[in-house]
């Protein structure tokens, strides 16, 4: 009977060895996990940052084109209004020497 009291005490033993060291696992495991969780929520938000600069970004850029769109046309405007008084000057010019000239031959 001692031999079985002792026999069941080393396997008592034996078994509670086992659930510590169960145990002692679960918990690495348990922390492992939360570090996992800490590391997706931290990347998550990284990630909406990044999106949020991401749309800074695009809608910075969709002002940039058209700002340089309303440049553009500005200049080819300029470029018109300057082709535009070119065209007048040559045409009074043109004009005055038409005049000098009817005057000229009014004269003789």
């Amino acid at each position: 009977m001692e031999t079985t009291i002792a026999s069941l005490k080393e396997e008592l033993a034996t078994a509670n060895e086992k659930k510590e060291m169960a145990i002692s696992r679960n918990e690495s495991l348990a922390s492992d996990l939360q570090a996992l969780f800490d590391n997706l929520n931290m990347s998550n938000s990284k990630m909406n940052t990044l999106e949020e600069e991401i749309s800074d970004l695009r809608s910075h850029l969709e002002k940039s084109t058209s700002y340089n769109q309303e440049l553009e046309s500005s200049k080819n405007m300029l470029q018109l209004t300057e082709a535009l008084l070119a065209m007048e000057e040559e045409k009074a010019i043109w004009f005055a020497k038409e005049k000098a000239s009817i005057e000229a031959i009014e004269e003789k």
